[in-house]
């Protein structure tokens, strides 16, 4: 059943226990995609914003979470998150991973992401274009506009 076809009033716990059983049969036809080698590529359908209700970055973080609840490697996740999305855009050559003439697009991550999901919410610096930003710079700025 979709949400948008509830009933008006429909009680909250109905609704919940709908979304439950959604996200679970997402899961499971991500983990069945997954296990049969499909080409998993990083990129949340939902777009952020500077408000209170979708915080840059947020979105794509919970999906990385989600890949990883599912049953994907922290391995796989990285690739997903880096040369995968290159690789089916036919950008590998220019973006995608660390090699001497690719455009310097990167985040410096406190922890290891091939050790923990919560690596992804752990930015010390957003490089762009060859150019270094410090987390605290985005999260300064995104405050005042």
């Amino acid at each position: 059943m979709l949400l948008s076809n509830l009933p008006k009033g429909t009680p909250i716990p109905e609704v919940l226990n709908i979304m439950h059983n959604i996200y679970n049969q997402g899961q499971r036809a991500f983990q069945y995609f997954y296990q049969l080698n499909g080409q998993v590529v990083f990129g949340s359908d939902t777009p952020s914003s500077p408000s209170y209700g979708s915080i840059p970055g947020l979105n794509g973080y919970l999906e990385l979470r989600a890949m990883a609840m599912a049953g994907m490697t922290l391995k796989d996740i990285l690739a997903s998150a880096t040369i995968n999305n290159a690789r089916a855009l036919g950008l590998d050559q220019s973006i995608g991973s660390i090699t001497e003439g690719k455009t310097a697009n990167l985040l410096i991550l406190d922890k290891n992401p091939l050790e923990t999901i919560s690596a992804y919410n752990a930015i010390d610096t957003v490089i762009i274009k060859g150019q270094a930003y410090k987390r605290s710079f985005f999260q300064l700025n995104q405050r005042y506009k």
